[in-house]
């Protein structure tokens, strides 16, 4: 699958490669991890192998901080909630957001724990790409500004 850059992103993409280059982003290991699966997912034939890499990529940049076993419970709850509060918009895009990464992560399950559900059609491989690529952009702004996500604090909001 390759993605080619509309006019709209030709623009971001000098200041995307610019905060890629920054301490405050080179730092951040999980981060390294997910652009590395997202640019596998890219170069995948099959469609399963492509949603299995996007999804590692989300996790490795959203869930990097699931280390200790009590706090790996629920983890498609955690990532799409997560997603749906970095990408943000309304509480209908919000909730878009969420049921899509969850369906997504769920398809990725099935894959990975050796479900027949064949071939995912286009339409998802794009969804769990798009996701990806805009979760990364909005993770780059935050850490080349020196922020990063308070993911407990989304919560409450």
């Amino acid at each position: 699958m390759r993605y080619t850059l509309n006019a709209a992103e030709e623009k971001d993409f000098k200041a995307i490669w610019k905060m890629l280059r920054k301490p405050t982003v080179t730092q951040r290991k999980a981060l390294a991890v997910g652009i590395r699966r997202m640019n596998y997912a890219y170069d995948r034939v099959n469609n399963e192998d492509t949603v299995i890499d996007a999804l590692i990529a989300l996790e490795a940049m959203i869930l990097n901080d699931m280390g200790k076993p009590k706090e790996r419970g629920e983890l498609r709850h955690r990532l799409a909630v997560r997603v749906a509060h970095l990408l943000g918009g309304s509480a209908d895009d919000m909730l878009a957001t969420y049921a899509k990464t969850k369906g997504i992560y769920d398809l990725r399950s099935k894959v990975v724990h050796g479900g027949a559900i064949g071939l995912p059609d286009n339409d998802v491989v794009i969804d769990a790409m798009d996701l990806c690529r805009r979760s990364l952009k909005e993770l780059l702004v935050l850490y080349s500004k020196g922020e990063k996500p308070d993911w407990d604090r989304w919560l409450f909001e």
